[in-house]
């Protein structure tokens, strides 16, 4: 099964709209899915600091700041953008 991370800090809202963003096409499309918060580490932090949310499937980041559940679902199935 695929592997959905999305970086992410509290108090941020287009985090709260990735997430819900993932989410969604989660209940049409199983996979595993893992929310980090940035703050968790110091390094997580001065990597996404500026950029979160970042998604990245299968540890590939496929979106930063926003996240269009179409082609996340393409990029889950297989197919291009």
């Amino acid at each position: 099964m695929r592997k959905v991370t999305v970086y992410s800090k509290p108090g941020c809202h287009l985090c709260d709209i990735a997430k819900e963003r993932v989410l969604n096409v989660q209940k049409k499309i199983p996979f595993d899915l893992e929310i980090v918060d940035i703050r968790g580490t110091q390094a997580l932090f001065d990597r996404y600091c500026e950029k979160v949310p970042v998604v990245a499937v299968a540890e590939e980041e496929v979106f930063i700041f926003r996240v269009s559940e179409k082609q996340l679902a393409r990029k889950l199935l297989g197919r291009p953008a």
